[in-house]
C-alpha cells in the first residue's frame, strides 16, 4: 500500500512522485512512536509520583507521631506534679 524509495530508510524524500505517500506513512509512523512513548512515560511518571508521595507521607507521619509522643510525655510529666494534682483536687 505504501511506497518506499529504494535504498532509503529515512522519512525524507527527494523524489516528487512518492512525496505524499511517504510523507503520510512517515507521519503515521512518528505518531505511533509518539503515542507509545507518551503512554509509557505517563505510566512511569504516575507510578514514580505515587511511590514518592507514599514515601513522603509515611516519613512525615512518623515525624508527627514522634512529636505527639513527646507532647504526651510532657503533659503526663506536668500532670503528675503535686501542684497540678492539688489544684485539680481543690478546684483552683
Amino acid at each position: 500500500m505504501f511506497h518506499r524509495i529504494q535504498g532509503r530508510d529515512s522519512c525524507e524524500n527527494t523524489q516528487r512522485q512518492d512525496v505524499s505517500v511517504d510523507s503520510i506513512s512517515c507521519c503515521i509512523y512518528r505518531s505511533v512512536i509518539a503515542l507509545i512513548t507518551y503512554t509509557q512515560l505517563k505510566t512511569t511518571i504516575t507510578k514514580m509520583t505515587e511511590d514518592t508521595t507514599f514515601k513522603l507521607a509515611d516519613s512525615t507521619s512518623d515525624t508527627i507521631g514522634e512529636w505527639i509522643n513527646r507532647i504526651v510525655s510532657e503533659v503526663k510529666t506536668f500532670a503528675e506534679r503535686n501542684v497540678v494534682i492539688n489544684a485539680l483536687k481543690t478546684g483552683e
